[in-house]
């Protein structure tokens, strides 16, 4: 048969009892431990606030505390404003945290961009041929400013992209490359005086990268003094052209030849 609510009731009262018996000497054995280890915790801590109120350093931090606290947590007059009002001074805040925070700001938002255009390639391809088709003269009043503010930087940004689609490997900077265009205003072969154009058509005497020994990467620039084995010069257009996929040793055979020849 099914018990009612008061007979379970007794029941659990009577199991209880007997639980209370048989565990009461554990029960104030760990009442007695407990009480005499909260004071002592509450003794050691009377004992170290004690010392702190009489030490001059902490009394000193303390004030400071203070006073930051009572300017932080000044009671501030309550403004009321209109929707404009409020639109205008949350805008005046908002430049207030871009001008103390520009450097950290521009960080973020660079690796943002540099991210959302790895993973949108494709995207960002069409919109900048949809952007050049519609915007031509834009596109190159742009391209022309840039380039006459700095010829040797555009010259240099240009020759290691080129030589990168060559599967050419160029541990140069970009800066030591700019450099070092702006040192030789000559041809290292024939000493031919190179044109830093502005009209960016190719000439017999403009700058190029040759490769002297014809490896695959470049890792200095020859300034007239010894040869390495990844090394480039700067060179004008026609002795590039001349010299070809040949080595130095090669190339002055070859020229030594012709001058027998003719000269």
């Amino acid at each position: 048969m099914a018990r009612t609510k008061e007979e379970n009731r007794l029941i659990k009262n009577k199991k209880q009892r007997e639980y209370n018996k048989t565990h009461r000497k554990e029960q104030r054995e760990y009442s007695k431990k407990y009480k005499e280890t909260h004071k002592k915790t509450q003794n050691e801590m009377k004992e170290y606030r004690k010392k702190l109120k009489t030490d001059e350093t902490t009394i000193y931090k303390n004030a400071l505390r203070k006073k930051e606290r009572e300017e932080n947590y000044k009671i501030q007059p309550i403004v009321k404003r209109t929707n404009e009002e409020q639109k205008q001074h949350e805008l005046q805040l908002g430049k207030e945290y871009r001008e103390k925070n520009k450097e950290r700001l521009n960080e973020y938002q660079r690796k943002w961009k540099r991210e959302w255009r790895k993973e949108n390639k494709e995207h960002c391809r069409k919109y900048q041929n949809e952007y050049r088709l519609k915007n031509k003269e834009k596109v190159t009043k742009r391209n022309r400013t840039q380039y006459y503010k700095d010829i040797y930087k555009t010259w240099a940004r240009a020759t290691i992209y080129t030589h990168k689609r060559r599967k050419t490997e160029i541990t140069i900077s970009l800066e030591e490359l700019t450099t070092h265009a702006k040192n030789t205003k000559r041809c290292m072969y024939c000493h031919k005086p190179l044109s830093w154009g502005k009209n960016g058509k190719v000439k017999s005497n403009s700058p190029t990268i040759d490769r002297m020994n014809n490896n695959k990467t470049i890792d200095s620039i020859w300034n007239g003094e010894k040869v390495t084995t990844n090394m480039g010069a700067i060179v004008c257009h026609s002795c590039n052209c001349g010299k070809g996929e040949q080595t130095m040793t090669e190339w002055i055979d070859r020229c030594k030849k012709i001058i027998c020849k003719w000269g």
